[in-house]
C-alpha cells in the first residue's frame, strides 16, 4: 500500500498555478516582499521629502516675435546683414553680463538672504543660470526664426514676472539700438571709403589731364585733326612753292629788264609772240587789249578747270596761251615802266621771294612736326590706354560706392524710423501658479525609481537564492528524482507567531499606503 501511495503521490498531476510563469512570479515577489516594498516606499518617501524641501521657484515666461522690414527689399535693401541668430546671441552675452546682472540684483533686490553668505559673483552665475532663451523657428525651415520666449524662475512669482518683462524691454530695447547702430556703422563705413574713392578719382582725372597736357597733339583723338593740319599745311605749301617760282620768274624778267634797260633804252620792242592757236601778242598801244584778254583766258581756265583735270588739251592750251599773254603784259607794262619803278619792283619781288622762302621753311618745319606728332600717337594711344583703365576703374569703384552708400543711407533712415526688422512682444511676462520643477514629478519620479529599485532587488535576491522552491528545482539536477512532496508542518506557536507577524505587515503597508496618499493629495492640493 505504501509503495502505492507513494506511486500515486509521484504520478499526481502539478498544479496549473505552479507550472504557470505568471504564478511563480507572483509566489517569488510575495515571498520577497519586502525586497520590493523596502525600496519602493523608502524612495517613494525620499522623493516627496526632496519635493518638500526643495526651494519652490516660479518660472515666468515671455514671447517676442521678429516682424519683418515693412518696405519691400526691392526699394530699400537692408544694410545690417547680421543673422537674427548672431544678433540674438550677441544680445545674450550683453544682457546677460555681469555688470547688467548685478544691477538687476541691486535694483531688485534678489537674494537678499543669499547675498550675505555669497560673493556677488555666485549670485550672478545663480541668475544667469535661472534665465534662459528658447528660440522659435518657422515650421520646415529651421534656418528661420518667427520669434523666441524669454524664461525667469525666482521663489517669488511676481518677481520673476517682473524681471522677465524687464528682460524683455531689454531685448526690445538692445535690438532696436544694436540694429540702428550697425546700420550706421555700414553707412559711416561706405562714407568713408566713397571719400577715399573721391580721393583716388581726383588723383586719376588728375593724372589723365597732365598727361594729355604733356602730349598735347599727340593724342588719339586728335589724329584726324593733325591729319587735316598736315592737309592743309601741305597745300599752303604747295601754293607758296607755287608763288614763289612765279616771284623768282619775276624777279629773274625785272633784273634782265632793267640790265637792258639801262644798256639801251631804244632797244627795239620786243618781237609780238605767237600763242599756241596763232594770235599775235598785242603791241605797246594794246596794253588795255592785252590785260582784258587776259583776264578772259584766266575766266576760261577756271571754267574749264572745274570740269577738266590738267592734262586736258584745251586746259593745256589755254595755259600756255595765258603764260604768252602774261609774258607780253609784262613787256608792255615795261615798256612804260621808268627805271625807278623797274627798282621799286625788283626790291618788292626780292622781299617776297624772302617772305616766301621764309615760309616755306616754317611751313616745312610745323609738317614735320604734325609728322612727328602723328608718329607719336601709337605710342600715346598705348599710355593712354593705361592711364584711362586707371581711370575707368576708379570712376567705377567710385559710381558702385557712391551708390550703396545711398542705398544705406535709406537703410539708415528706415532703420532709425524703426520701419525695418523689429523685435514685438507678442506675450507680456507671464504671472506664474505654479512653481517649478512640479512637486508631483518629482513625487512620482521617486515611487517610479522605487519601483524599479525594488524589482532589481528582488531578481538580484531571487537568482542568489539556492533554496529549492519547486520541483522544476529539483528536476534541473539529472541525478535527483521527485518521490513525493510533504507539505511544510508547523506547530501552533509557529502558526500564531506567522498569524502575528502578516497583521503587521499588513498594518505597516496599510499605514505607509495611506501616508503616501496622504502627501501625494497634500502635494496635489498645495503644488
Amino acid at each position: 500500500t505504501g509503495e502505492r501511495t507513494m506511486t500515486n503521490d509521484r504520478t499526481a498531476p502539478i498544479p496549473d498555478e505552479e507550472r504557470s510563469h505568471l504564478g511563480h512570479l507572483l509566489k517569488t515577489l510575495i515571498r520577497r516582499r519586502w525586497f520590493f516594498l523596502g525600496p519602493l516606499f523608502v524612495v517613494g518617501l525620499l522623493g516627496f521629502s526632496v519635493a518638500q524641501l526643495m526651494p519652490v521657484e516660479y518660472r515666468s515666461q515671455a514671447f517676442i516675435i521678429v516682424d519683418q522690414q515693412k518696405v519691400p527689399e526691392q526699394y530699400v535693401t537692408p544694410n545690417v546683414l547680421m543673422t537674427l541668430q548672431r544678433r540674438l546671441d550677441a544680445m545674450t552675452q550683453q544682457i546677460l553680463s555681469r555688470t547688467r546682472l548685478q544691477r538687476f540684483i541691486e535694483e531688485f533686490g534678489l537674494y537678499a538672504q543669499q547675498r550675505k553668505k555669497k560673493a556677488m559673483d555666485d549670485l550672478i552665475d545663480l541668475m544667469r543660470k535661472r534665465i534662459s532663451i528658447e528660440l522659435v523657428q518657422t515650421p520646415g525651415r529651421n534656418e528661420d526664426l518667427t520669434g523666441f520666449r524669454i524664461y525667469f524662475s525666482d521663489e517669488d512669482p511676481y518677481m520673476a514676472q517682473r524681471v522677465t518683462g524687464e528682460l524683455t524691454s531689454l531685448f526690445i530695447e538692445q535690438n532696436v539700438r544694436e540694429r540702428t547702430q550697425l546700420s550706421m556703422g555700414t553707412t559711416a563705413f561706405l562714407e568713408s571709403q566713397l571719400e577715399q574713392a573721391r580721393k583716388d578719382l581726383a588723383t586719376v582725372e588728375e593724372k589723365v589731364r597732365q598727361y594729355k597736357l604733356q602730349y598735347l597733339g599727340q593724342l588719339p583723338e586728335q589724329q584726324q585733326s593733325n591729319l587735316q593740319i598736315l592737309s592743309s599745311l601741305q597745300a599752303q605749301l604747295q601754293a607758296n612753292t607755287s608763288a614763289l617760282d612765279r616771284a623768282e620768274q619775276q624777279r629773274i624778267y625785272f633784273e634782265s629788264m632793267r640790265s637792258q634797260y639801262e644798256a639801251a633804252r631804244d632797244l627795239s620792242r620786243p618781237a609780238e609772240t605767237s600763242s599756241s592757236t596763232g594770235s599775235m601778242a598785242p603791241s605797246s598801244s594794246s596794253l588795255p587789249l592785252a590785260e582784258a584778254t587776259l583776264a578772259d583766258l584766266w575766266k576760261q581756265l577756271n571754267a574749264l578747270s572745274g570740269k577738266f583735270t590738267d592734262r586736258h588739251p584745251e586746259v593745256v592750251r589755254l595755259k600756255k596761251e595765258i603764260a604768252d599773254w602774261e609774258v607780253a603784259v609784262q613787256r608792255l607794262r615795261s615798256e612804260r615802266m621808268p627805271l625807278a619803278e623797274i627798282d621799286s619792283r625788283l626790291k618788292s619781288i626780292q622781299a617776297e621771294v624772302e617772305n616766301g622762302k621764309r615760309e616755306s621753311e616754317d611751313l616745312r618745319k610745323r609738317i614735320r612736326e604734325v609728322q612727328n606728332r602723328l608718329n607719336m600717337t601709337p605710342v600715346r594711344e598705348q599710355e593712354l590706354a593705361g592711364v584711362v583703365r586707371q581711370y575707368e576703374s576708379a570712376r567705377t569703384q567710385y559710381q558702385s560706392l557712391l551708390q550703396k552708400k545711398m542705398g544705406s543711407e535709406l537703410a539708415s533712415n528706415l532703420e532709425q524710423r524703426q520701419g525695418g526688422e523689429q523685435f514685438r512682444l507678442l506675450d507680456p511676462a507671464s504671472l506664474p501658479k505654479r512653481p517649478e520643477p512640479g512637486r508631483l514629478k518629482i513625487i512620482a519620479l521617486g515611487w517610479v525609481l522605487g519601483v524599479g529599485l525594488g524589482v532589481v532587488l528582488t531578481a538580484l535576491r531571487e537568482f542568489a537564492d539556492k533554496t529549492v522552491h519547486r520541483e522544476s528545482d529539483l528536476e534541473s539536477y539529472d541525478s535527483i528524482e521527485v518521490l513525493a512532496r510533504i507539505p511544510t508542518l508547523r506547530t501552533a506557536n509557529e502558526q500564531g507567531r506567522q498569524k502575528l507577524l502578516r497583521t503587521v505587515e499588513v498594518a505597516a503597508l496599510t499605514l505607509v499606503t495611506l501616508v503616501s496618499l496622504g502627501t501625494g493629495a497634500h502635494t496635489f492640493l498645495n503644488r
